[in-house]
């Protein structure tokens, strides 16, 4: 017997399958209403993380991405990065709040409501092993540099602008 892809967790399963053995889904539904917008919630899914993990891919290559000829340092700070991250996070908050005003109108059926809590998890997941690639990654010999320089200039000259130093504002601290 030949295989197809379930449309909810891309898995292949047995054509004339009622159930995907992978994600439990229901595949032998009748009315048409409820396939069109579950349909409509399954393209949804599938292009919403498509996107992210896109997004995903793009930061992971950031990380790597370094510039400069002699004093060569990360393209991309760690502050960037997490914003990127932030953004994804947030677009996959959105996602869950578009299907919950979905199944308010029952218009989000089990199964999708299950594919996207078990997509946004492996999401979740794969942005805290990009987080912890972040932290992780190897300073060039410039941002060593750079890194004790400021320290070593910040201690001898406390008066300096931390702004003149590395070009990053620094908060004020409020002495009494």
């Amino acid at each position: 017997m030949s295989e197809m892809e379930c449309p909810y967790c891309k898995e292949l399963i047995k054509i004339g399958a009622v159930l995907c053995k992978h994600c439990r889904s229901n595949l032998g539904m009748n009315d048409n209403a409820f396939n069109d917008a579950n349909d409509e919630g399954i393209w949804y899914l599938q292009n919403g993380f498509g996107k992210i993990h896109a997004e995903c891919d793009i930061i992971e290559d950031k990380i790597k991405s370094r510039t400069g000829f002699i004093f060569i340092k990360h393209e991309y700070s760690r502050d960037y990065l997490y914003e990127a991250i932030k953004r994804i996070e947030s677009f996959v908050k959105k996602m869950g709040s578009d299907l919950d005003e979905w199944k308010s109108v029952n218009k989000l059926s089990e199964q999708l409501e299950v594919s996207f809590k078990r997509r946004a998890g492996e999401v979740y997941r794969r942005l805290e092993a990009i987080k912890f690639e972040i932290e992780n990654r190897e300073p060039t010999f410039w941002e060593k540099v750079r890194t004790v320089l400021t320290q070593v200039l910040e201690t001898l000259f406390p008066f300096l602008s931390f702004r003149l130093l590395t070009g990053k504002n620094k908060p004020k601290e409020i002495t009494d």
